[in-house]
């Protein structure tokens, strides 16, 4: 029952952001003491405002109304926000010259740079920080997210 209630509002979740114009960023369905929190993370390839937020809450609670959901969920919509994690090769594109911050593996210990992207390529970005460029290879990067 409890799977099936979690995939239902990930369901709904997915199928409002659709239909609102975003996508869902990140989502996590957290079971608690006589309810359900529901935290979303929504996303339009630009910038998310607050109105965006109560615009896709209201839509997003008005399905889970219709299904029987409603009395026993809480909702929280929000941005991925100005310190969000970059998690794939689309989203590097999407935020060529933007400030960031890559923790990467170098040898056997790991490094970090703060600066700006300025390329990427198929297996590597470029992070500029103080006009020296340093190239990391996707397949080193630990963890990497804006750095607004």
């Amino acid at each position: 029952m409890v799977q099936n209630k979690k995939d239902l509002i990930t369901s709904l979740a997915a199928q409002t952001a659709l239909r609102c114009g975003f996508e869902i960023y990140d989502i996590i369905v957290q079971f608690r003491k006589g309810f359900t929190r529901v935290d979303i993370r929504i996303d339009n390839g630009n910038i998310v405002s607050h109105s965006d937020c109560s615009g896709y809450s209201r839509e997003f609670s008005r399905d889970l109304e219709e299904q029987g959901l409603d009395s026993d969920v809480v909702v929280e919509v929000s941005s991925p926000g100005l310190k969000r994690k970059i998690r794939n090769r689309e989203e590097w594109i999407r935020f060529v010259e933007a400030p960031v911050k890559v923790t990467y593996m170098v040898d056997d210990s790991f490094s970090t740079v703060k600066g700006f992207l300025s390329e990427v390529s198929e297996e590597s970005v470029v992070v500029t920080e103080d006009k020296k460029a340093y190239v990391i290879r996707f397949d080193t990067i630990k963890h990497a997210n804006l750095d607004y």
